[in-house]
């Protein structure tokens, strides 16, 4: 006689359902949710990229005699138009020849720093975050105290018409062999500087102009840049506004 057989339960009805449903949930659960791959090619419509950060841009205002003006530059790019455009600043360059801080000029008309500043002030307009009044070979003439006392009165006009710009004082420059004559007016202008609280840029003191590079910077009057001069001149200024944090502009 045969053992008896041992046989499995069959799960039936209800039995039957379930283990149905457990071997569904088992197989959702063994393939989670597919991520489509990222595709090599190119997407046909790309996600913006971020704009870059506006950089804050100044305003300059020039005021000076015939070095501002460019006399002698070509196309009468001067000094003070090479600055602006190395700064990338909105400029205004007032620059009228045979002028200066105490002397008018040759034609009668009042062409003083300080009657410029004021019909500037005047006037209106934007205004300018760095103020550069350049010059002073033209005073010879004035006695030194005199011309002191002037230059820090026009620093004080500069303040009251635009009282959020920095002012730089840029000293006399010229020829190598007029250095002597211009030390005492270097002198006036850094005086000015120290009792009236701004930089000032002393080409003389700081022995920009030698007797090596003169021959190649100055045209035959032993006075006014050529052009390489006011390339000179401009780089030479653009490193001394930089070092001391004049082109910086506040957000």
């Amino acid at each position: 006689m045969s053992a008896p057989r041992t046989t499995r339960p069959v799960a039936t009805g209800r039995g039957a359902l379930l283990l149905l449903l457990l071997l569904l949930l088992t197989a959702c659960g063994a393939a989670p949710d597919r991520v489509a791959a990222p595709s090599s090619s190119p997407s046909s419509s790309p996600s913006p990229s971020p704009s870059p950060s506006t950089k804050p841009v100044g305003r300059l205002l020039v005021i000076g005699d015939s070095f501002t003006q460019g006399y002698a530059a070509p196309g009468d790019r001067g000094y003070a138009q090479l600055l602006a455009a190395s700064l990338g600043w909105p400029a205004e360059i007032d620059g009228v020849g045979s002028t200066g801080f105490l002397w008018p000029g040759p034609d009668g008309r009042d062409r003083t720093y300080r009657a410029r500043i004021e019909a500037r002030g005047a006037a209106g307009g934007p205004a300018p975050t760095l103020v550069v009044l350049q010059g002073g070979l033209n005073d010879y003439r004035s006695p030194r105290p005199q011309l002191t006392a002037a230059v820090e009165a026009q620093v004080g006009l500069v303040r009251a018409a635009w009282p959020q710009a920095r002012i730089v004082l840029f000293g006399p420059v010229s020829a190598y062999q007029n250095n002597p004559d211009l030390r005492p007016l270097s002198a006036a202008l850094a005086l000015a500087s120290l009792n009236a609280g701004v930089d000032y840029v002393d080409p003389v003191g700081d022995g920009w102009v030698t007797a090596s590079n003169s021959p190649s910077y100055f045209i035959d009057d032993g006075t006014h840049p050529n052009g390489a001069g006011h390339a000179y001149l401009a780089k030479r200024l653009l490193a001394e506004l930089t070092e001391i944090g004049a082109t910086r502009v506040a957000a």
